[in-house]
C-alpha cells in the first residue's frame, strides 16, 4: 500500500509502504507485526541505509490482532479455532481490551478485541526481521524494544496465572495491562527505558471519570514514586501478584 512519496537524500525517491513481518504458518494462522518501511524506488527494494535516510523505519505496532493481516477480508469465524488451539497449546496468550476501567475485569472484557502475546519470548524474537537477534546481542534493539519488553511482561504475568487485560480508546489512550492487585483495579505501563507514561498520567489525573490510584510503571529504573506514579524495575514484575 502506498502511503506517501518523499525525497531521500541518499537513495532518491522513496515510498512509505506497509510491510508485514510474519511467522511460520501454524494451523493456517500467521502471527504478524505490521510495520511501515521506506521503499527505495531507485533500488526497487526496502531501504537499508543509515537512519535519517532510507534506513529510518517508521514502526507502527499492530497492537490489536487483525484477521485481515492473515488474509485480505479474513473473518474471525475462519481463524478463531486456530487461535484457540495455539492458546490451549501454550504457544500464545490473549490480552483482552476492556470496555470500562472497573471491576470485575472479566465482566468488562471485549471478547473480539484482543492482543496476542507469544509465551516464549525467544520464539517471538525469531519472528522478527532477520538480523534482529544479532542486534539484541549487540545491545541495539531499535524499534522492537517496546514490543519485546511488553511481551516479556505479558509472559511473566501469564506464568503467574494472571488473566491479561488492557485498555484502549479510539482517542489513542492505551494502558498496557490492567489487573487486580491488593483487591484494587491496577494500571500497569511497560517502558523499555524510563519513558513518559502519558496514558497512565491521563487516567490518574481524571479522577471524576476514572477514580483510580493503584498503578505501576515497569521501566529500566529504580523503585520510586513521582506525581502519583509508582515506578519499579522491569525484573520486579513477578511481585505484582
Amino acid at each position: 500500500m502506498k502511503m506517501k512519496k518523499s525525497k531521500c537524500e541518499s537513495c532518491g525517491d522513496y515510498e512509505v509502504r506497509d510491510r508485514v513481518i510474519k511467522t511460520d504458518t501454524v494451523l493456517g494462522i500467521e502471527l504478524a507485526l505490521s510495520t511501515k518501511w521506506k521503499w527505495c524506488r531507485r533500488k526497487n527494494n526496502w531501504c537499508k541505509s543509515s537512519a535519517g535516510h532510507c534506513g529510518e523505519i517508521n514502526f507502527k505496532e499492530n497492537k490489536k490482532f487483525q484477521y485481515s493481516v492473515i488474509k485480505k477480508h479474513a473473518r474471525a469465524s475462519e481463524y478463531r479455532n486456530s487461535i484457540q488451539w495455539l492458546e490451549d497449546a501454550g504457544i500464545i496468550t490473549l490480552c483482552y481490551n476492556l470496555s470500562n476501567l472497573e471491576l470485575p475485569l472479566e465482566g468488562n472484557k471485549i471478547e473480539d478485541v484482543f492482543k496476542i502475546y507469544v509465551t516464549d519470548t525467544g520464539l517471538f524474537v525469531s519472528m522478527l526481521e532477520k538480523g534482529t537477534v544479532a542486534d539484541i546481542l549487540g545491545g541495539n534493539l531499535k524499534v522492537y524494544k517496546g514490543a519485546i519488553f511488553e511481551n516479556i511482561i505479558a509472559d511473566a504475568f501469564n506464568k503467574m496465572h494472571k488473566d491479561l487485560y488492557y485498555y484502549h480508546k479510539q482517542s489513542g489512550l492505551e494502558i498496557d495491562f490492567v489487573t487486580r492487585y491488593n483487591n484494587e483495579l491496577t494500571l500497569i505501563e511497560v517502558k523499555s527505558n524510563n519513558g513518559n507514561a502519558k496514558s497512565l498520567k491521563e487516567v490518574l489525573n481524571n479522577k471524576d471519570k476514572y477514580d483510580i490510584s493503584s498503578n505501576f510503571k515497569l521501566a529500566d529504573t529504580n523503585i520510586g514514586t513521582t506525581n502519583g506514579i509508582n515506578t519499579i524495575p522491569l525484573y520486579m514484575a513477578f511481585l505484582i501478584k
